[in-house]
């Protein structure tokens, strides 16, 4: 038989776990997603073209340098590159590229001229 003083402990328990429970699928739904970081210029291919023609602001983001790592990699000149990499910036590149891909198109891969552009 079940006591006063247990049955309060229990739904006080049974309270905090439902609170627990609440608290990781709020954590779970507010985490960002995971970066890509490719290795190679096909992969980046890849990459940019999936965001891009998966309409992804987030993910086209995340393929330009952050704070810590324009620094490191552009030394002096990562002010000017975190400047221009502002918001609407991004999402008028974003636009230009996606007008670019003709809509059904596929990855196929990637090719870099002498010039060093590059041509999905």
């Amino acid at each position: 038989m079940i006591l006063p003083d247990q049955r309060t402990l229990l739904l006080l328990l049974a309270l905090l776990l439902a609170f627990w429970l609440l608290t990781r699928v709020h954590t779970r739904e507010s985490a960002p997603p995971p970066r890509r970081t490719p290795v190679t210029i096909n992969e980046l291919g890849r990459c940019v073209f999936e965001v891009a023609t998966g309409h992804d602001f987030v993910g086209y983001r995340g393929l330009f340098l952050a704070g810590a790592e324009a620094r490191t990699v552009l030394g002096d000149a990562a002010e000017v590159y975190l400047d221009r990499r502002t918001r609407e910036f991004l999402e008028r590149a974003m636009t230009a590229l996606q007008a670019l891909i003709p809509a059904g198109s596929h990855y196929e891969g990637i090719v870099v001229g002498d010039d060093g552009q590059a041509t999905i």
